[in-house]
């Protein structure tokens, strides 16, 4: 028998949907929501296991309740107060379709061993961007990636510096105009040349 007890509540500003979830033989269970059309904001996705305890509704669970926390004292009078909640915001930030050039500059430096330099990933022109999304690679072992920095307007979903490369995933609630993704720091390794 599949349990039910899940319910999982998508909204943002003058919207929302539930669905329940039902778990599989193997514990799994997926849930999937139509986000076309939505528009442009901050949403929430609550996940909440009932134990099937509620004394209300899913769907009035679903619409006042759901990220009631299970610590609150109405918890315990809806039989609640047992229930695990999971609370996770997202945002929708745009519709761009088409890519951006972006640069690597300086494009060409020589360096010592030991030397560090500063490469800024840039744009050619400023203009408004929600997000962005880029990896730099090393082709050779002559340099290795220390760090990168990103612009302060922006929050960052990913941030990975290895060695031969780095890659940044990060987003603007609102919107920036730049023309700097982001700094990054190269350290010469040896002799030899990176691309």
């Amino acid at each position: 028998m599949e349990y039910d007890g899940i319910i999982v509540v998508l909204s943002g500003n003058n919207f929302l949907i539930y669905k329940k979830a039902y778990l599989d033989e193997n514990g799994d269970a997926k849930v999937q929501f139509e986000t076309a059309g939505l528009v442009k904001g901050k949403y929430r996705i609550c996940l909440r296991d009932t134990s099937r305890t509620s004394s209300i509704s899913m769907s009035d669970l679903a619409k006042n309740y759901c990220d009631l926390s299970p610590d609150n004292s109405y918890a315990k009078i809806i039989q609640a107060q047992d229930d695990v909640l999971v609370l996770k915001n997202f945002w929708i930030i745009g519709d761009r379709k088409e890519p951006l050039k972006v640069y690597l500059r300086p494009s060409n430096v020589e360096m010592v061993e030991g030397e560090s330099l500063k490469l800024n990933v840039s744009l050619e022109k400023a203009q408004s961007i929600n997000s962005f999304e880029f990896v730099v690679l090393s082709s050779g072992d002559s340099v290795r990636f220390e760090s990168v920095l990103v612009p302060k307007e922006f929050e960052i979903l990913e941030r990975t510096v290895h060695p031969d490369y780095v890659k940044v995933i990060a987003f603007s609630k609102d919107g920036v105009s730049t023309g700097k993704l982001a700094e990054v720091k190269v350290v010469a390794e040896k002799q030899g040349e990176a691309g």
